[in-house]
């Protein structure tokens, strides 16, 4: 009885906030009510599908602006010399604007040359994106649950992944392990992910055309990550200039394709889509190096290691060993390669705790990058906290309930298969590491 009231004052409130043509309030309310877990009501449902309009209308908006721009360009030619190069250059320049935008919208604060905090979102993409995962979950999990061994299938993946709690690598093998890493890294590491690729802009090192090999790739958070990027910035970037080879070099097959599977459903219908191309190569990272020979020579332009480090040290090694091999043989002489490894992992590998002292950071970065071959071009150090030193659990969860990014969409699903409460954001703690050949 009580639940009814309480859901029936929220509806009504839901109700009066639109009255008074208070949409922002309106939106927060809906997140409050789909966080509780009762069914929609009429209204409620018409709410959220107008949301959901409103953003494909924005879409549709920025592609008009996009075309709007070229037009205003191409109508300028005539007054430039008639010996000018019009070719495209390699690279893209940096637009100011568009740094000063995501530097506000993900509230990025730069403490010293290599630290910055971030507990800012572009709630727009992230939301439509998130939206879109969490009914692809759903969909995929409904057909599922009619199944027997639904529950044994979820518990076993679940379990597998809860490995990376306790300093153990996990083995991605089970059924429903594509389903559990989506719900509970995917997104935040396509968090990541963008950041990594607008850290790339910023310092001008982002072409139109990109050979990306993606290693451990998973179900391709990093070309997500791009994605988003591309699609977000549209006045001074058109996402379907770009063209880009992606190679995703990964040891489960189920990964890559529930990855295709959601790239499919989500990105392809945009309105103004990537142009990417896919191949797909299903090999053990710790096997034989033969394994990598039928990989392009001197072919990629980035070489992406994101979160693919072992806590085992012979695996270490082994990992380390197969990524000369591929840096030399794949990687474009000036190309470049980018790690992004969190940041007890990456001091955890040197029996070291991550602390507040450069000097310690610098020279583990550079003991690490010269294990592999590399030369260290620069590093950023993300975190959500903006200090170096760990919280306890109660002070990050009080932390991101009142500071970070919500995920609206997925909670609900989380709270449904994996019977926990707790606060899901968007945070990082991540190290940026780009990298080129000595």
């Amino acid at each position: 009885m009580i639940d009814r009231i309480i859901q029936g004052w929220r509806s009504l409130k839901l109700f009066l906030a639109l009255q008074r043509g208070n949409e922002q309030q309106a939106r927060n309310i809906l997140q409050e009510i789909r966080r509780s877990k009762t069914e929609l009501s009429g209204l409620e449902k018409l709410f959220q599908d107008k949301l959901e309009t409103d953003y494909q209308l924005k879409q549709k908006q920025k592609e008009i602006s996009g075309l709007k721009q070229q037009l205003k360009s191409f109508s300028q030619l005539d007054s430039f010399p008639s010996e000018f190069d019009f070719r495209e250059e390699k690279l893209i320049i940096p637009d100011r604007n568009i740094i000063a935008r995501i530097t506000q919208q993900f509230n990025l604060i730069e403490s010293d040359d290599n630290l910055i905090q971030c507990t800012g979102i572009d709630a727009d993409i992230f939301n439509n994106l998130e939206l879109n995962l969490s009914r692809f979950i759903e969909d995929e999990f409904q057909q599922m649950s009619q199944r027997n061994n639904f529950e044994k299938s979820l518990k076993e993946a679940v379990e597998d992944l809860n490995g990376l709690k306790f300093g153990e690598d996990p083995e991605y093998s089970f059924e429903l392990s594509p389903y559990v890493y989506f719900l509970r890294y995917f997104l935040t590491n396509v968090y990541g992910a963008y950041l990594a690729w607008f850290l790339i802009y910023k310092t001008g090192l982002l072409p139109k055309h990109l050979n990306i090999l993606d290693i451990a790739a998973g179900p391709g958070t990093m070309i997500y990550g791009l994605d988003l990027f591309l699609r977000s910035n549209y006045q001074g970037m058109n996402s379907s200039e770009f063209k880009i080879a992606y190679y995703s070099l990964e040891k489960q097959a189920k990964f890559q394709y529930r990855g295709l599977q959601f790239w499919r459903r989500y990105v392809e219908q945009q309105l103004q889509p990537t142009n990417a191309y896919f191949r797909f190569d299903t090999c053990d990272l710790l096997g034989d190096k033969s394994n990598f020979d039928k990989m392009p020579k001197d072919f990629f332009d980035f070489i992406i290691i994101s979160h693919c480090f072992f806590y085992q040290r012979q695996l270490r090694q082994k990992a380390n060993t197969n990524f000369k091999y591929i840096f030399n043989r794949c990687l474009q002489t000036d190309g470049y390669v980018l790690f992004i490894v969190q940041d007890k992992k990456l001091f955890q590998g040197f029996n070291l705790r991550h602390r507040q002292d450069y000097h310690l950071e610098y020279n583990v970065i550079r003991s690490f990058i010269e294990e592999i071959g590399l030369k260290l071009v620069w590093y950023k150090y993300l975190t959500s906290t903006g200090i170096s030193e760990q919280m306890t659990p109660a002070e990050f969860g009080k932390f991101a309930r009142e500071k970070l990014p919500y995920q609206p969409y997925i909670h609900p699903i989380f709270q449904k298969y994996f019977k926990l409460n707790q606060h899901i954001s968007y945070a990082i703690d991540d190290y940026m590491i780009l990298a080129q050949q000595r």
